[in-house]
């Protein structure tokens, strides 16, 4: 049996059960009248929906308790492996924290003051460091005119890395200074005074091929060792040696024959 209310929006569908003896609701298919809401009103009240491989689509709002599976087009290798866009804000539940966050080998932005404690390590990637003249930086390290180093040693070392280095004022020198004109010549300005000693000179042929040259501060004995004696031997060309091999004052005159000659 088959009631139909309002001639288009309630259908309802009984059939005898001889059994039960009584009507029972049986499916049934509406045909004719507006294809817009259709309301049954058989029972139970209660009926399960399917989408018969395919989709709902639900207006309005869904309440959702406990925990619920999500399926997707992206899996969970592909959200490890490609960043998803957040929009909002993002509140994460995940204990009292503090919470770990890494920058997974790129950068993180921070707004605002970050307070740092303890020793930092600043590196210029090989580049260089710009320094700004304020906060904790009071003096520029490009800094001209004067500066004053204060310091426990009050002697400061001073190199120039293989340069050279202007001094302005006037220079004090204490102590032997070796000058060398790298192979070249040197310009003296002024007058130049040489304090050439005047020795006496003896000389003394042994034979036609060996001489002994003698010198010594004018008024000086044979016997005091303050001569520089020399051997002159002319066998197998012009050879010319010192005693004991060096042009010291140190020897007697008389002793001339008997020293070593080099």
């Amino acid at each position: 049996m088959s009631v139909i209310l309002d001639q288009s929006r309630y259908v309802l569908n009984l059939v005898y059960d001889e059994n039960l003896l009584a009507y029972v609701p049986q499916p049934l298919s509406v045909s004719g009248g507006p294809t817009s809401d259709v309301t049954v009103l058989n029972f139970p009240s209660t009926y399960p929906v399917t989408d018969n491989g395919g989709s709902l689509t639900v207006d309005g709002t869904v309440g959702v308790s406990g925990s619920v599976a999500v399926t997707g087009p992206l899996t969970d290798a592909e959200l490890r492996a490609t960043a998803v866009p957040v929009s909002g804000t993002v509140t994460a539940n995940a204990g009292t924290g503090p919470f770990p966050v890494s920058d997974n080998g790129g950068s993180l932005t921070v707004d605002g003051t970050v307070a740092v404690s303890g020793t930092v390590a600043v590196t210029d990637n090989a580049g260089s460091l710009t320094v700004d003249n304020g906060g904790t930086f009071a003096v520029q390290a490009a800094q001209s005119g004067t500066w004053t180093v204060t310091g426990t040693g009050g002697t400061f070392p001073v190199t120039d890395s293989g340069g050279s280095l202007t001094v302005d004022g006037t220079v004090a020198i204490s102590g032997t200074v070796a000058v060398t004109d790298n192979s070249g010549s040197l310009t003296v300005d002024g007058t130049v005074t040489a304090n050439a000693t005047a020795y006496a000179t003896r000389l003394e042929e042994v034979s036609s091929t060996l001489s002994y040259i003698g010198d010594a501060v004018p008024g000086t004995a044979t016997a005091t060792a303050a001569w520089r004696v020399k051997r002159l031997d002319t066998s197998a060309g012009v050879v010319l040696t010192y005693a004991d091999g060096n042009a010291n004052f140190d020897n007697t005159w008389d002793g001339r024959a008997g020293f070593s000659y080099s």
